[in-house]
């Protein structure tokens, strides 16, 4: 007789379970790739976020499997998967050119810069202004190291 301990059990029953408590069952391998596929389209529009219906609709899954699936696949909700991504892309512009924050806000989807800095710095621990600094700082480091 195999003996599973209550974390296992608790581990397995959260990857299977909605919050209701119902028994999920486990995504498919077509599931999961319709699952990549919205993912990917969250990040091809950023400044313009499909909705929930749109996006399960353009990969062929039900919005509860779409869900289950981003909590499964990337450990996130849809729309926490759609913050980071706008998140990263700030963080990456904000490394590799001059564009004004505003811009990057509006580029990622933001109605203002504000509320990018607001989550930016709740992300990172650092204001975008001081990333973008830092950043800058350590290419001319770089430059410098390699001449």
């Amino acid at each position: 007789m195999q003996v599973i301990s209550v974390v296992e059990q608790n581990a397995h029953g959260n990857r299977c379970a909605n919050d209701g408590g119902e028994v999920l069952r486990p995504l498919t391998a077509r599931e999961r790739d319709a699952v990549r596929r919205a993912g990917l389209l969250i990040e091809q529009n950023l400044s313009n976020p499909l909705s929930l219906g749109q996006l399960s609709d353009m990969v062929g899954l039900s919005q509860r499997r779409l869900s289950q699936g981003f909590r499964e696949q990337f450990g996130s909700t849809i729309f926490g998967y759609l913050r980071e991504s706008r998140l990263r892309t700030a963080r990456r512009l904000l490394g590799e050119t001059e564009m004004p924050l505003k811009q990057i806000a509006f580029l990622i989807g933001y109605g203002h810069a504000n509320n990018l800095i607001a989550a930016y710095r709740e992300r990172f621990g650092v204001s975008p202004r001081r990333h973008a600094r830092i950043s800058a700082l350590a290419s001319m480091e770089s430059v410098r190291l390699s001449a």
